[in-house]
């Protein structure tokens, strides 16, 4: 994972875009996690574009294509925003997103607690971090299941 840099190096202000650390980001691929204060409050993965993917949680949406956004565009200048990444350019969308299920169980960050992930309707909302936790849990059944056979327990008496 790469160190801890400040989202902006000059904030938004009076409706005027700010200017971002994210440029060298454009068009990598990974996992990306976004500390307020210092502490970590969401994470993320984009399969396509980490730029465009973090930049979109410091914007204000007006549009209702998704449900629920996380944003953090109201609190600029009132807390402080950092960010790291993990590059992961050889991995496919679904290797993206395992890492990021892994992560948000293992660290539980508060913006991820939300329930933002619903179906079409609005209704069955979750949370990443309780959808995390879900497919963690198969994964571990899975392998619970599997059976090894030992030397003893195979039956030795074929005629030759």
């Amino acid at each position: 994972m790469e160190k801890r840099k400040p989202v902006y190096k000059k904030i938004p202000r009076n409706g005027k875009n700010g200017i971002t650390n994210l440029t060298e980001y454009r068009y990598k691929k990974g996992v990306y996690f976004i500390y307020e204060n210092g502490k970590l409050v969401y994470i993320g993965s984009s399969a396509s574009d980490l730029y465009k993917t973090i930049s979109r949680h410091f914007q204000n949406w007006k549009d209702t294509r998704q449900l629920r956004r996380i944003s953090y565009r109201q609190k600029l200048g009132k807390k402080s925003y950092t960010f790291s990444v993990k590059l992961m350019p050889r991995h496919s969308k679904k290797g993206i997103e395992k890492e990021e299920y892994k992560l948000v169980n293992k660290y539980t960050p508060r913006d991820n607690k939300l329930d933002l992930y619903c179906n079409i309707t609005g209704s069955d909302c979750e949370s990443k971090v309780s959808k995390a936790k879900e497919l963690v849990q198969k994964k571990k059944k899975k392998k619970v299941s599997k059976v090894k056979i030992k030397k003893d327990d195979l039956i030795d008496d074929v005629p030759f």
